[in-house]
């Protein structure tokens, strides 16, 4: 019975920070005002206020104002009364929340750089593949050089050897 209580209120701390959050994206998402004296924006309500009236609201509402504007907070406390347990530790707490949320960011930030370490660990073994394909390229045509220039001894050594009997058959003719 206890694990599904604390399961229950869990689940009720879920729902009223989504609530919370839903409430939070709204206020952002709202024009700030601008004062035409100053040329300065600024909003109604900040984040810490609208937190506070949302913890005041969940505290101080009637089931039936609850129910009205958040339904799904309203079915989880109606179980937790039916099980008999009270909805006492079920308040947000904001520092614990903030943490949380910082804790998530750190850890998607540590799945960002694990992913982008895996990126460069395979374009450096793509490089290293590169590079040893282009190295194997490189020795086959050195070995091409070599062997051309060779061959381009060989071949002048024959042409000078021709050449000077070339000219040695016209000077024999001529003595």
């Amino acid at each position: 019975m206890s694990s599904k209580i604390s399961k229950v209120k869990h689940k009720l701390k879920q729902v009223k920070y989504r609530h919370l959050q839903k409430e939070i994206r709204l206020l952002y998402k709202v024009e700030p005002i601008i004062c035409p004296n100053c040329n300065h924006l600024f909003r109604v309500k900040d984040k810490d206020d609208l937190k506070k009236e949302f913890n005041d609201f969940m505290e101080n509402s009637t089931m039936a104002e609850i129910a009205f504007k958040y339904p799904d907070v309203a079915a989880l406390l109606w179980v937790l009364e039916t099980l008999g347990a009270d909805d006492s530790d079920t308040k947000l707490d904001f520092e614990e929340i903030e943490l949380g949320v910082k804790n998530q960011q750190l850890l998607l930030l540590i799945e960002d750089m694990k992913t982008i370490s895996s990126l460069q660990t395979s374009e450096i073994s793509s490089l290293e593949s590169d590079n040893s394909e282009l190295l194997e390229q490189l020795e086959k045509e050195k070995e091409q050089v070599r062997r051309l220039s060779a061959e381009k001894a060989q071949l002048s050594t024959e042409l000078e050897l021709k050449q000077e009997s070339f000219w040695s058959k016209i000077i024999g003719w001529w003595k």
